[in-house]
């Protein structure tokens, strides 16, 4: 077949930027032809070289109001160009299949936004419309799907749920020898419990939740923070910055954890359980669907007393490090990209 696959970036960056990536290689592992329609591209990455690639800048456009200027151009472009199917990984009206991580209205209702603004109603009206109109949608989570249903009106079985896929073979457990050596390399004491937050957003990760529970607590505990540095870090919290091992300190910590405002799925929690190490995840992830005891502990954002006590007694358990290696049949779903892709020419 020939596939369309449309993007906002085709490169490494973000959780969709990778997703696109992994569907894309999939795609031209089993024999199909990929035709890329992109706002902007990494010429540098393997794949770009086995695509066919259109780019549109758009530089003169509102980013708001982008996608509808963007779904126009990639409608003309796809006339001449006899494609089998086009999955969309970003807002867009031109895809037969939107691959759908997440909802404008659902993230402002979850920050407790108004969707104000003469850009922001074009937006979602374009959204709404494009979800309406699309033959189907797969999302990411059941959150994703109640939002799809209850927000936006959607018929349920226009919608499939269908997980996102996690690299197994870079996320994966270490021996206890070897998690020592990645506590060294990381300089992270023996005895101190540390929670892993990575994170591309902190506000919207939670950073500023988890830092009233850390800097006020004397138990012997530390959050390592990943991702954008913090200019003037609290008691208890580092910041380390952008890293490029992520794996190695899923595998080196004790937890990790997020306390998302919102989250349609959340990898961080299947790339650290892949890792053999437990997350502390806000019951609103997406995540939490598919993921089950002990590998998550889950608390709501709603009430802080109950997550200082999960906290407290999280800090308290002795040597984590060393037994508390989670089995990958705590997820409840098949992570492989070769299955995922399976499902979405299936449907």
């Amino acid at each position: 077949m020939r596939i369309g696959v449309v993007c906002n970036c085709f490169q490494k960056s973000g959780g969709m930027e990778s997703y696109t990536l992994d569907i894309v290689e999939e795609f031209l592992k089993v024999g199909h032809e990929v035709v890329i329609f992109t706002k902007k591209y990494d010429s540098s990455l393997p794949l770009a070289s086995k695509v066919q690639i259109y780019v549109n800048k758009l530089t003169c456009i509102p980013h708001k109001i982008d996608d509808i200027f963007f779904s126009k151009w990639i409608n003309k472009k796809k006339k001449k160009l006899n494609l089998d199917i086009v999955f969309g990984c970003c807002r867009n009206s031109a895809s037969d299949v939107i691959l759908c991580g997440g909802t404008n209205i659902g993230y402002l209702r979850a920050i407790n936004k108004e969707n104000k603004g003469l850009l922001n109603k074009i937006r979602t009206s374009f959204e709404r419309k494009t979800y309406n109109d699309v033959k189907c949608i797969v999302a990411h989570s059941k959150l994703v799907k109640n939002e799809l249903v209850n927000l936006y009106g959607l018929n349920p079985d226009k919608i499939h749920v269908i997980y996102p896929p996690v690299n197994s073979e870079k996320f994966h457990p270490v021996s206890n020898d070897d998690k020592l050596k990645l506590r060294e390399k990381y300089d992270l004491e023996k005895d101190k419990m540390y929670f892993l937050f990575p994170s591309s957003g902190h506000e919207r990760k939670g950073l500023p939740f988890l830092m009233d529970y850390f800097s006020k607590t004397d138990k012997n505990t530390e959050l390592l923070v990943v991702g954008r540095s913090l200019e003037n870090p609290c008691k208890n919290i580092r910041s380390l910055g952008y890293v490029s091992n992520i794996e190695e300190l899923y595998q080196a910590c004790d937890y990790s954890i997020l306390a998302s405002s919102y989250e349609p799925f959340g990898l961080i929690g299947i790339e650290s359980v892949l890792c053999g190490t437990p997350t502390v995840l806000a019951d609103n992830i997406g995540c939490c669907e598919v993921l089950k005891e002990p590998a998550v502990n889950k608390f709501s954002r709603k009430d802080k007393d109950s997550f200082a006590k999960l906290m407290d007694n999280l800090c308290s358990l002795k040597n984590v490090n060393a037994n508390n290696i989670i089995n990958t049949d705590s997820i409840l779903y098949d992570l492989s990209v070769k299955v995922h892709v399976q499902k979405l020419l299936s449907i």
